[in-house]
């Protein structure tokens, strides 16, 4: 299975070590699942660590952003079609249209109320659960 992980499901797990998001990224290093990044997606969550609110509170971050990007593929930046309410978030759909991905697994509302998705946009629990986490 073929997945992209929003960024917000990186930046749960980086804060919260026992939390479900972390389950679920450990699952996709582990190899449970098949996940893609692209340099933007790289550089967003490089840059989400680095606010000084969310660095104060992350211990392990070097560690956990280097066993992400060895367990995955990058993939080069998608074109970005307008599709969402927030501009920010088109790259992470059109990254995972490019990719054939099987599930776009975020937090964010403005993906998971899309009217008429071009691909599957689950939840973080959902999800988890069709992993059995």
């Amino acid at each position: 299975m073929l997945v992209v992980l929003d960024t917000n499901i990186f930046i749960s797990a980086l804060l919260t070590p026992a939390g479900l998001a972390r389950r679920v990224v450990k699952a996709g290093i582990a190899g449970t699942f098949e996940y893609a990044l692209c340099p933007k997606l790289l550089g967003e969550i490089d840059d989400v660590t680095r606010r000084p609110h969310i660095a104060s509170a992350l211990i392990d971050t070097q560690d956990f952003v280097a066993d992400v990007q060895s367990g995955t593929r990058i993939e080069p930046d998608p074109s970005e079609p307008p599709l969402s309410r927030d501009p920010e978030d088109d790259y992470l759909v059109a990254l995972a249209l490019a990719i054939g991905a099987d599930h776009l697994v975020t937090g964010d509302a403005d993906l998971l109320e899309l009217d008429h998705p071009l691909v599957p946009i689950t939840g973080l629990r959902t999800f988890a659960d069709l992993l059995g986490l």
